[in-house]
């Protein structure tokens, strides 16, 4: 968990070395937002027909997709993925999500923080001696900040915290971000 706080505080550190470029961060109705993640996940209590996972943080994936439905808040899609290895075992637990939800845009100068509430559906497979996979219902609560390299392109930290409702207790996710942005009216 400290190694993954510490590559975050990181990671912070460099999106504000970049803080020095001239450029404004705006966000506009109607805008379209795609982008990919990459980090580090822990995951708690994750249950699959009895084996309990390492709260070990294991490799995170995503990509996303948004809408601008004011200055102010975003229509947000996310696929999320990670790896974790099961206890005292070679194998490995997998773990998806799917969000959908809403982010709201503190749209300040040169910087865009925001923070959101998603809903959707999470699957593990993989970790159990048969290989079943469990799925749910599944909630999501996120903290981001973005800044603006060009217009079109940004780079951010996201943290999210999810929390399923059937197969694990939480799901903690810390990642970079790479987005293109389109639908710009200047």
């Amino acid at each position: 968990m400290f190694d993954t706080l510490r590559n975050a505080l990181a990671a912070l550190a460099g999106i504000v070395c970049l803080g020095g470029l001239p450029l404004e961060a705006k966000a506009f109705d109607g805008m379209w937002r795609v982008g990919a993640s990459t980090g580090r996940a822990c995951v708690s209590e994750l249950y699959d027909a009895g084996c309990l996972v390492t709260e070990e943080s294991g490799t995170s994936v995503g990509t996303y997709l948004g809408y601008g439905l004011s200055d102010m808040f975003d229509l947000n899609f996310e696929l999320q993925y990670s790896g974790h290895q099961v206890r005292e075992t070679d194998r490995y637990a997998d773990l998806g999500t799917a969000t959908v939800g809403v982010h709201y845009k503190f749209d300040v100068f040169r910087w865009i923080p925001y923070m959101g509430l998603l809903g959707g559906y999470g699957q593990v497979w993989g970790a159990s001696p048969i290989g079943e996979m469990v799925s749910g219902p599944m909630g999501s609560f996120v903290l981001g900040v973005d800044r603006c390299i060009i217009p079109e392109f940004s780079v951010g930290l996201q943290i999210r915290d999810d929390v399923g409702l059937a197969f694990y207790s939480q799901y903690f996710t810390t990642t970079l971000r790479l987005e293109y942005r389109w639908g710009i009216d200047e």
